[in-house]
C-alpha cells in the first residue's frame, strides 16, 4: 500500500466529511439530521436494557480501547500492528478533536428534547464523532495484516460499523457526525498503513 494507491479512497473519505461538515452546518440539512437522529435513537432506547448495550458498544471507540488492542498485539510479538493500531487511532482522535473546534456543532441533548443520554458527558462538540474515527482506524489499519489473526481483524471491522450506531443510542451524535467520523477514521487508518506498511 502507498499513498498514491489509496488516494481515491483518500480523497473519498475527505469528500465526505467536508459534504457532512457543510450539512452539519445548514439549517435545512440539520432539520433533516435533528429528524433522522430522532428516528433512530428513540426506538434505540425505549427498552433501557439497550441504553447500556450501546454504552458498552461505545467503548470500542474510546482510546482506553486502542492501548488494550495495542497492547494485547504487542505482547504477541505483533508490534508493527501495534504500532499501526495506536498511530492511526491517535491521528483520528487529533484530526476529529481539531475539526470539533472548527465546527462547534452542539450535541442532540443539547438542542432537542427527549434524548436519552447515556453515559458521561463527552469532551468536545459533536461534530465528527470521534469514537466512530478511532474505531475505524483501529479496523482500517491491521485490515490487510496477515500477522493479526482474522478473528481479530474481523470482531475490529464489526466494532467499526457498530460504534456509530452506539454513539446515536447514547444520545452522543447525529448521523451526520458518524458518518464523518467514520470516514475520518477510514481515512485515517488508510494513510498511517501506507506510510508505515
Amino acid at each position: 500500500m502507498t499513498i498514491k494507491s489509496e488516494a481515491k479512497a483518500i480523497a473519498r473519505d475527505m469528500a465526505v466529511v467536508v459534504v457532512c461538515a457543510a450539512g452539519a452546518s445548514t439549517p435545512a440539512i440539520r432539520r433533516l439530521d435533528d429528524k433522522a437522529f430522532e428516528t433512530l435513537h428513540r426506538p434505540m432506547t425505549d427498552d433501557r436494557s439497550w441504553r447500556r448495550i450501546w454504552w458498552i458498544l461505545s467503548q470500542a471507540g474510546w482510546f482506553g480501547s486502542v492501548v488494550l488492542v495495542s497492547a494485547v498485539l504487542a505482547k504477541s510479538g505483533r508490534l508493527r500492528s501495534a504500532t499501526r493500531v495506536f498511530i492511526s487511532a491517535a491521528v483520528a482522535w487529533v484530526a476529529a478533536q481539531a475539526i470539533k473546534k472548527a465546527t462547534g456543532i452542539e450535541r442532540p441533548w443539547d438542542r432537542l428534547d427527549g434524548v436519552n443520554k447515556t453515559g458521561g458527558t463527552p469532551l468536545g462538540t459533536a461534530f465528527p464523532s470521534g469514537h466512530p474515527a478511532v474505531a475505524r482506524a483501529v479496523a482500517g489499519a491491521v485490515s490487510k495484516d496477515a500477522a493479526v489473526p482474522l478473528p481479530l481483524r474481523a470482531a475490529l471491522a464489526l466494532l467499526a460499523f457498530l460504534v456509530p450506531a452506539a454513539r446515536i443510542g447514547v444520545g452522543a451524535h447525529y448521523p451526520l457526525d458518524v458518518i464523518a467520523g467514520f470516514c475520518l477514521g477510514d481515512m485515517s487508518g488508510r494513510i498511517v498503513r501506507a506510510i508505515l506498511g
